[in-house]
């Protein structure tokens, strides 16, 4: 939620949710678009209070709708260059992170000068030769945000 609340406080702001399975980063795409649709706790379809309400109504986040998505393997090439151009919350997995978007991190300059949030979801799942080859890519996320400006909080 603090991420989202950044998103729709800061224009440029950017959030990258790092997932160990590309299978996790698509349920969890379900779960934000049924959040940012106010399909969650609080809807009309469930009465209870909305659990991280933003600013009393889940509609805040009306500036992040469509600005999200996932990026791994199956995305398509043209869905890979809409999300470069206009993604504010990336949900992918480390060795996308590895493979594709710091080798590339010119195509993704505005991304990264903007990151503003590193979310790291199942954190306790990075252990052993896995849990090494992410820090090691995570080392080298915070070397790119540093050459674009950028000092992204890591939420974990």
């Amino acid at each position: 939620m603090p991420a989202l609340e950044a998103l729709v406080d800061e224009g440029r702001a950017r959030a990258l949710y790092l997932f160990p399975t590309k299978a996790l980063a698509q349920d969890q795409l379900l779960s934000l678009q049924e959040l940012i649709r106010g399909e969650l706790k609080g809807s009309v379809r469930d009465p209870r209070p909305a659990v991280g309400e933003l600013r009393g109504s889940v509609r805040d986040l009306g500036p992040v709708v469509g600005r999200f998505g996932t990026y791994d393997g199956d995305t398509s090439q043209s869905a890979r260059a809409r999300l470069r151009g206009e993604v504010r919350v990336l949900l992918t997995n480390p060795d996308i992170l590895h493979l594709d978007l710091l080798p590339n991190h010119t195509l993704w300059a505005n991304f990264f000068a903007n990151l503003r949030f590193v979310v790291v979801d199942e954190a306790h799942a990075y252990r052993g030769v896995f849990g090494s080859h992410v820090g090691c890519v995570l080392r080298r996320l915070w070397r790119v945000c540093t050459r674009y400006g950028s000092a992204p909080q890591i939420i974990a």
